[in-house]
């Protein structure tokens, strides 16, 4: 077709259509581009996938969704249990060590070291009391109540000490300590 053009025409088209060429080739290539990107994420996104697909869900959640849906049985309420020592231990290593005895340690609300030194008795449960109202905070609304009612009979902490739970609307809560 284009033999049978005049020259001038020929020569006027050759710069349009050089021009037009060099632009589809650079959207070719750029389309090359983002296409190689797309399957080199799609194959990252299948690894990943593989990856997270046969994983077990671990023991504890397990044990916690069991838990959830489980009779109560057994002992209620909450003990102190006092472990002899020979040297002085850290908080991580008595739950590691308690972790390989087969304790749970998520049922254990504190760890403590009494001193020798001789103290007052008043200090003593002051600082008990402390530790008790702090340890307080961090449970869940309906544990917490339970938790204090327990430490009130205890004698660990005041009446004035439990907190109140808010039973009206949707957000009801514990009213902060």
């Amino acid at each position: 077709m284009l033999t049978l053009l005049p020259s001038s025409v020929k020569q006027g088209m050759l710069p349009d259509l050089t021009s037009f060429l060099r632009n589809m080739q650079a959207q070719f290539i750029s389309l090359q581009q983002h296409t190689n990107e797309l399957e080199s994420l799609a194959a990252t996104n299948a690894r990943s996938t593989a990856q997270l697909a046969p994983r077990p869900p671990f023991v504890q959640r397990v044990a916690a969704s069991v838990r959830m849906f489980a009779i109560s049985t057994g002992p209620k309420g909450y003990q102190y249990v006092y472990i002899l020592r020979s040297h002085h231990f850290t908080h991580r290593e008595v739950r590691n060590s308690l972790k390989i005895l087969g304790v749970d340690t998520g049922y254990i609300l504190d760890i403590n070291f009494p001193t020798k030194e001789c103290k007052l008795e008043e200090v003593a449960a002051e600082l008990h009391s402390n530790r008790c109202l702090k340890a307080l905070k961090y449970l869940c609304p309906h544990v917490a109540v339970s938790v204090s009612h327990f430490f009130c009979d205890q004698d660990w902490i005041s009446k004035e000490d439990i907190p109140v739970h808010s039973v009206s609307g949707p957000g009801a809560s514990i009213h902060d300590f």
